[in-house]
C-alpha cells in the first residue's frame, strides 16, 4: 500500500506545483474559471503539499488568515487512500498551532460527509459558489491562549513627561511594556502608522486621554484616505461623553463615513474590563484594565492578534448602531 506524508508549503517556493495540481483537479476536472480559481489570495495563504512514497505531489490544501481551509485538491489516481484527511488534518492542525479558536470552509455539497467525519457542522444553507452547490461548515476547538502578564515584559522605555513627536520606523522586536498614558498614546500613533488595511480600536469610551488627540486624528485621516481598502472600526461602550464632550475622532467620522465606523458592543459585552488596539493582523495595544494606562504594545504577534480579531470581529458582528451618533441635519 502506497504511503504518503503533508508538508508545509509556501507560494513563493512551490507555486508551479500547487498551480499544476489545482489546474488538474478545479480548471480541467471541475471546469472551474481561472478567475475564480486564482482568486489573489495565495501569496497571504498557509500551503500544505501531500507526496507519496516516490516524491511525487499528490495534492495540496490551502489555510488562510481568516481561518478558512480550502482548495483541497487530490489527483484521482490517489483518492481514497486517505490522502484528503492527512491535509486536512495539517491544516487543522496549523490553526492549532496558531492559537485560532476554529476554522471554517466551503464544501461542495456532495463531499459533506467527508468533513462531517473531521468534526465538521453545517452552518446555514447551500450555496452556488464557481456553479456548484456548495455548504458553509465549521469546526470549533478550545484554545488555551492568553495574552502575556505585563509584569512578564520589560519595561524597554524610561516614563516620560511628555510624548515626542512618533514617526513610522523600524519595527520593535519585542513587546513594549507600557506604564503611563503618554506611553500608551506614544504607541497607538507608532502603531497606527504602521497600518496598511485595517484599525481596530476596542475603547469603552474611546478614551480621550489615548484618541482624542491632533497627531492621531491626522493620522487615521491620512491612513482612512490611501486607498479604497483601508477602513477603520471602532467598538465602544458609551457614546454619551464624546458627544457631548466633543472628540476629534467622531468628527473624523462624520468626515469620512465610508471609512470610519463606530458601533456599540453588544449588551452582554458592557462589563469587559480590556481595551485594545488591532492593527492589520500582527500589531496590538493591549490594557487589561482600560481605566488604567499599563499593558504593552507588541508590532509582531500574529497568533495573538489572530486571537483578538476573532473576538473584535464576533462583536462587530452582533454590535449596535447608535443613534446618539448620527449626524443631524443642520
Amino acid at each position: 500500500m502506497t504511503s504518503y506524508q503533508v508538508i508545509e508549503a509556501s507560494w513563493s517556493e512551490h507555486e508551479e506545483v500547487l498551480k499544476d495540481i489545482r489546474r488538474q483537479v478545479f480548471i480541467e476536472e471541475q471546469e472551474i474559471p481561472q478567475a475564480i480559481e486564482w482568486d489573489g489570495m495565495d501569496e497571504e495563504a498557509t500551503h500544505f503539499l501531500a507526496l507519496d512514497e516516490a516524491g511525487a505531489y499528490v495534492g495540496t490544501a490551502r489555510f488562510l488568515p481568516s481561518g478558512q481551509i480550502g482548495r483541497m485538491a487530490v489527483l484521482p489516481a490517489h483518492r481514497n487512500h486517505g490522502v484528503g484527511r492527512m491535509l486536512l488534518d495539517a491544516a487543522i492542525d496549523h490553526a492549532r498551532a496558531s492559537c485560532y479558536y476554529g476554522v471554517f470552509l466551503h464544501a461542495q455539497d456532495y463531499v459533506s460527509s467527508f468533513y462531517d467525519k473531521a468534526g465538521f457542522t453545517v452552518v446555514g444553507s447551500p450555496f452556488v459558489e464557481a456553479g456548484i452547490t456548495h455548504v458553509k461548515m465549521t469546526r470549533e476547538f478550545v484554545v488555551n491562549f492568553d495574552p502575556p502578564q505585563v509584569d512578564s515584559i520589560p519595561h524597554l522605555h524610561p516614563v516620560r513627561e511628555t510624548a515626542p513627536e512618533v514617526t513610522p520606523g523600524p519595527v520593535p522586536e519585542q513587546a513594549i511594556r507600557l506604564e503611563a498614558e503618554v506611553e500608551c498614546r506614544e504607541q497607538i500613533l507608532a502603531l497606527s502608522q504602521q497600518a496598511r488595511r485595517m484599525i481596530s480600536i476596542y475603547s469603552q469610551e474611546l478614551d480621550p486621554g489615548l484618541y482624542d488627540d491632533v497627531a492621531y486624528a491626522e493620522c487615521l485621516s491620512q491612513f482612512a484616505r490611501r486607498n479604497a481598502y483601508t477602513h477603520v472600526r471602532i467598538l465602544i461602550h458609551d457614546s454619551t461623553r464624546m458627544v457631548q464632550s466633543g472628540h476629534r475622532l467622531l468628527n473624523l467620522k462624520y468626515r469620512l463615513p465610508s471609512k470610519i465606523h463606530i458601533k456599540l458592543v453588544p449588551e452582554e459585552q458592557l462589563r469587559e474590563q480590556r481595551a485594545f488596539l488591532l492593527v492589520d493582523g500582527r500589531g496590538i495595544l493591549y490594557l487589561p484594565k482600560f481605566h488604567e494606562p499599563i499593558g504593552f504594545a507588541d508590532y509582531d504577534n500574529a497568533p495573538l492578534v489572530q486571537q483578538f480579531t476573532n473576538e473584535f470581529d464576533a462583536f462587530w458582528n452582533r454590535g449596535r448602531e447608535d443613534p446618539s451618533l448620527r449626524r443631524l441635519a443642520l
